[in-house]
């Protein structure tokens, strides 16, 4: 019999428990418990082996087994699977697992979140439920059962949350299922069906029932082995002040706004800091000695040296896996080993282009959006993002690095990683039309640095011709253009359609329009046009104190408000006075549907010839008749 397999990861605190028992209850799903170890066991196997060394792996399952959930064995096992004896890490995993015929075999374990790119190596047909829960009521979990640091535990929220939905869209698009933890207390019986339907199975009644299937109660699960528990949500409420509130919220910022998670108090991603970071981690390792498990009844101190002994076994056995993998190269081979590919993209701004391109090229989006509020700061910013991200690419080593550029400081930072930390990794550069302007160009080894990449990519053909002007070698270049954004947060709202709304993004550079905006929009008094963008950076370049009552500036909006902003425009206005720009707000509305005016170039008309009316940036009554039309 050929094994199904279905995995169940999220976070710690996040319902995987719950969510196991609901579907283990079915008579054709047997969920084990944890196993931690199973990703570093990939890599070093592979998903195929001869037959002494799946005797191997068997034997490693076995010892590796802390949690005591392998009830199977290779009994009984084919001489192989395919020609030669070849047999595959997901059947020898499958028939250790257990000997229960069902038609789903698998186990929970949250960390997989991590590992799905191996998780998908080694068991190719494999389906992943992730589950998610409120990052707010998660830290609290964390810190009232184990004591442990409530701003680490958002950052490792963050990070995971946003990991793990790039890789299930990379490598799990069709074959996974997303549940939230609320939706799974509120909507029970609909999610059971829903599990069901993702499996291919008939919906079973002792579903709803699961707690009368399990045989334990679990000191500290309110919803295992007891009936739901509908009311085990929200309590952050009452239990967080709003200083920690701000700052759980601060940094799970991008990940919260990703999952529809309203922030109370933040407004803006604030990045976990330096000290705040290392005070976490002191206090982490202090609980695991002092506090160990809250919930447990068993909490002595005899409890909590297993509970380190665990720990120390599963960070030896990862140093020396790790470096025991990297001897077998970088392909996954029946005899050699599983090596990931390590790309990471750095920007020091956000720009749709470099989160629409990461399901392509499966790097590691990392962007740090604090900008200093006054231009003459601005240095300063630049030193502190710099810091940042030399120590992040320090840290990760990544093989190939990716900056968007503008601005060149990040070129200097990626230039000091190739040539002190990691001499033989990759730069790849991916230049905006800015870059080959002034001030950008004009900065000390710009031309020479990038002349030094592995490669130069550009939006578009002018683009080329601009970077060919300023010295780029024709070899390194590469056109690269941009698909219509995908990831945008939808929340289905109807759109008004007796409200004209002109959603007008702006950075109030010198190349847009600004004053000739404001002209079109007080000759069509019937719209209502947005002008989103941080004001103050208008100061000294553009004169907005004569804007009509129908003209409102919203400021920065946060990607998700930016989002439904879009999503609720009856037209997108998107305008420049150069040449080669692409004006990114273009792909975002064509990722929503929404119909566009444009500045009547070259490149922006052989981009967006569909849809679009095309006008004059200079005349406002030129984008009047267009915003009209």
């Amino acid at each position: 019999m050929k094994h199904r397999f279905v995995f169940v990861c999220g976070f710690p605190s996040s319902g995987t428990e719950l969510l196991k028992s609901v579907m283990r209850a079915h008579p054709d799903v047997w969920l084990g418990e944890e196993f931690p170890f199973l990703p570093d066991l990939a890599r070093r196997y592979g998903p195929e082996m001869l037959p002494g060394k799946a005797a191997r792996l068997a034997k490693d399952l076995r010892r590796l087994d802390i949690y005591g959930h392998l009830t199977g064995d290779l009994a009984g096992a084919p001489s192989g699977l395919k020609g030669g004896g070849v047999q595959s890490f997901a059947d020898v995993y499958g028939r250790m697992l257990s000997n229960v015929p069902a038609v789903w075999l698998g186990n929970k374990t949250p960390q997989y979140s991590e590992h799905l790119p191996v998780i998908k190596a080694v068991f190719p047909e494999a389906r992943v439920v992730f589950i998610i829960r409120d990052v707010r009521d998660v830290a609290l979990s964390w810190q009232r059962t184990w004591g442990k640091s409530r701003l680490w535990c958002a950052h490792k929220w963050c990070e995971r949350m946003l990991g793990a939905r790039r890789d299930l869209q990379r490598h799990f698009s069709t074959t996974s299922l997303t549940i939230t933890y609320e939706r799974l207390l509120v909507a029970f019986e609909g999610v059971a069906h829903e599990l069901c339907e993702f499996l291919d199975l008939p919906f079973d009644q002792r579903m709803l029932e699961f707690n009368k299937h399990e045989d334990t109660v679990i000191d500290g699960k309110a919803n295992y082995g007891r009936e739901l528990l509908v009311s085990n949500r929200g309590k952050w409420r009452d239990a967080l002040s709003k200083r920690i509130l701000r700052r759980i919220e601060g940094i799970a910022f991008p990940a919260m706004e990703v999952f529809g998670y309203e922030p109370e108090v933040a407004r803006a991603h604030q990045p976990l800091r330096a000290h705040e970071h290392g005070r976490a981690r002191l206090n982490d390792a202090f609980a695991l000695v002092a506090v160990g498990n809250r919930a447990v009844r068993r909490n002595r101190l005899r409890y909590r040296l297993t509970a380190i002994r665990v720990e120390i076994r599963k960070v030896l056995f990862r140093s020396v896996n790790r470096l025991w993998s990297w001897e077998g190269g970088s392909r996954v081979t029946g005899s050699g080993t599983l090596r990931l590919p390590s790309q990471m993209f750095v920007a020091w701004m956000f720009m749709r282009r470099a989160e629409t391109m990461e399901q392509y090229f499966g790097y590691d989006l990392h962007i740090f959006t604090a900008a200093a509020r006054w231009r003459w700061l601005r240095p300063l910013e630049y030193v502190a993002k710099g810091v940042r991200t030399l120590w992040l690419l320090a840290v990760r080593q990544p093989d190939v690095v990716w900056v968007q550029l503008a601005p060149t400081p990040l070129l200097y930072v990626a230039a000091l990683y190739v040539k002190f930390i990691r001499r033989h990794a990759g730069i790849i550069a991916d230049c905006h039309n800015s870059m080959f302007r002034r001030p950008w160009i004009r900065f000390p080894w710009s031309v020479s640095l990038l002349n030094r990449c592995d490669a130069v990519v550009v939006h578009n053909d002018k683009v080329r011709e601009y970077a060919l002007s300023a010295g780029i070698t024709r070899g390194l270049l590469h056109v690269l253009e941009e698909r219509p954004a995908t990831q945008l947060a939808m929340d289905g709202a109807p759109r008004d359609s007796r409200t004209t709304t002109v959603v007008c993004p702006c950075s109030f550079g010198d190349d847009e329009p600004i004053e000739a905006i404001l002209q079109a929009a007080a000759g069509v008094p019937e719209a209502q046009f947005v002008i989103t963008g941080r004001v103050d950076r208008a100061r000294g370049r553009h004169d907005i104190s004569r804007a009509s009552e129908n003209v409102r500036f919203s400021g920065y909006l946060p990607r998700g408000q930016f989002d439904r902003l879009l999503q609720q425009a009856t037209v997108v206005l998107g305008l420049t006075t150069l040449e080669g720009v692409q004006l990114s707000v273009a792909g975002e509305a064509v990722g929503v549907g929404r119909p566009l005016v444009l500045s009547d170039t070259e490149v922006l008309r052989r981009l967006y010839y569909a849809g679009t009316v095309f006008v004059d940036p200079r005349d406002p009554e030129s984008i009047a008749a267009g915003v009209r039309s």
